[in-house]
Order: structure tokens, then C-alpha cells, then sequence
């Protein structure tokens, strides 16, 4: 199996370290960023168990020097899967009771086990392989130890796109979570196709507390956080987290943004 690495100048940055003019003119707009993820921003990133990040043009954009991160499977054969643990400095998390988390996947074929795209800030986004969908958890105190299914919304069938995994597409995914009515909405879209809202909104009885997260939290894009045993099978990028509730408008930007390798333009 392979052994951690750290590659420097490539990969998971805050937007106010960026060193593009177009990136640092957006840095300023984009006060509720959170978190991002832009595998071709000069930075770090911690490599585990055979993830790399593509080659030149594997983005989202297709654009040249734009990358991915890639998680391969071809050797996995079970226990400690591929991720990619972001380096990046912690935002502080006190009261935040609305996020929105924005990115684009690709899968290599079709996902034939239980998968995670991400895992961060609290929360986890899970392919659940016997529904075809995905599920989202969000930081909850749980009342009832027994309840596994406790803050999981999840998204709507059909998809916009018919499905949420099309092989070999790159497929824009979006997830609004407000606590004020313990609610969460799904959008869909691709490099082709605008952001819609996928299905109805979800809601949940159980109380969701306030966003929290422990300085030593690990934070895991393409596979489980701690488990690392449900690795996704594909390409990531441009994963976001911001601290307030946006619309379907500034989604559909962001989308935009992102398909032409540019910063969003956000207030």
C-alpha cells in the first residue's frame, strides 16, 4: 500500500492566500467562504493510499492547468482507502446555523458500494449505493444512540440529470442546510446544464445543533474522515463551504464560475 505524502505548491487553499490578481480580486467578496478545495491553487495537500491529483486540464474547466483530485481504486482491495486530507488553516465555526457546500464529481463508473465524497466541517456527504442517492449528514447531538439514520437528509430521485452519478460527466452538486426549520435542499446541475433543486426539501424531526468542529477533527475529500473505508471512485473539484444559506442564483454562479476556471463572484 502506499505511504502518505505531502506535495507541496499544488492543491487546498484559502482564497485570501491565492497568488492569481483574478482570485485575490474575489477574495474580498467571498466573506462567507469557509473552506475551498481548487486542486490547482498552489498549496498542500496530504495524498493518502494511492489519491493523486490528475493531469494538466483534468478539472472541471478542461482548461489548461486546471487539475482534479483522482481517486483510484484499481488496486483497492479493502481496509484503509485512498482520500485526500486538506491542509488548510480552520475558520471559526461559532454560530453558524446555515452552510451551504458547493462541488463537482466525476465518477470513473458506475459506484457499486457505499462511497463519500467528502467529510468536513461537521458534516458528510455519502453515496447511498442501495438507493442510488445522496445523503448528508449534518452536526447533530443525537437523542437516541440507536438512531442511525438521525440528521441524514436526503437528496431527491429523480435527479434533475436523471441520475446523480453519469459516469464520465462531471456533475455540479450543491447542498443548503438551514437550522432554523432543521431543513436541507439538493441542487444538481453539470458543465452543461444549470443548477436546478433536486426533489422536494428534506427535513428532519431531530434537532441539529450549531456547527462545531475540534481543532484535530480530520477533514477527508473523496473517502470517510476516520473510517477511510467507503472511497469514491472519480474526480473532485472545486469543493466549497460557505456560512450562510445561498440561492439558487449564487449557486448557479458558482457553477458557472467554475467552468471557466474562474473565482466566483460573490457578496
Amino acid at each position: 500500500m502506499k505511504k502518505s505524502r505531502i506535495l507541496p505548491n499544488r492543491s487546498l487553499v484559502p482564497l485570501s492566500l491565492l497568488a492569481s490578481p483574478l482570485l485575490l480580486c474575489a477574495s474580498a467578496l467571498a466573506q462567507p467562504l469557509l473552506f475551498e478545495a481548487r486542486f490547482n491553487d498552489p498549496s498542500k495537500a496530504e495524498l493518502l493510499n494511492g489519491a493523486t491529483l490528475g493531469p494538466e486540464r483534468s478539472g472541471v474547466s478542461g482548461k489548461p492547468q486546471d487539475l482534479s483530485c483522482l481517486i483510484d481504486l484499481s488496486y483497492y482491495t479493502g481496509g484503509v482507502g485512498p482520500a485526500v486530507n486538506p491542509t488548510t488553516p480552520r475558520s471559526d465555526l461559532s454560530g453558524i446555523e446555515e452552510l451551504t457546500v458547493t462541488g463537482w464529481y466525476k465518477a470513473t463508473g458506475e459506484i457499486k458500494n457505499d462511497a463519500t465524497l467528502f467529510s468536513a466541517i461537521n458534516t458528510q456527504l455519502m453515496w447511498e449505493q442501495s438507493s442510488g442517492r445522496w445523503v448528508w449528514r449534518v452536526n447533530a447531538q443525537p437523542t437516541n444512540p440507536m438512531a442511525k439514520t438521525m440528521n441524514w437528509f436526503k437528496s431527491g430521485i429523480p435527479a434533475p440529470l436523471g441520475s446523480w452519478v453519469n459516469p464520465g460527466e462531471w456533475i455540479f452538486i450543491s447542498m443548503v442546510w438551514k437550522r432554523a426549520d432543521n431543513s436541507v435542499e439538493f441542487f444538481q446541475g453539470s458543465t452543461a446544464v444549470p443548477a436546478a433543486l433536486a426533489g422536494k426539501k428534506g427535513v428532519r424531526p431531530e434537532a441539529v445543533e450549531p456547527l462545531s468542529e475540534a481543532a484535530k477533527t480530520p477533514r477527508s475529500i473523496g473517502n470517510d474522515a476516520s473510517k477511510k473505508e467507503r472511497p469514491f471512485q472519480g474526480n473532485i473539484d472545486n469543493l466549497r463551504f460557505f456560512s450562510k444559506a445561498l440561492d439558487l442564483q449564487a449557486i448557479e454562479l458558482i457553477r458557472q464560475a467554475d467552468v471557466k476556471n474562474e473565482a466566483p463572484p460573490l457578496n
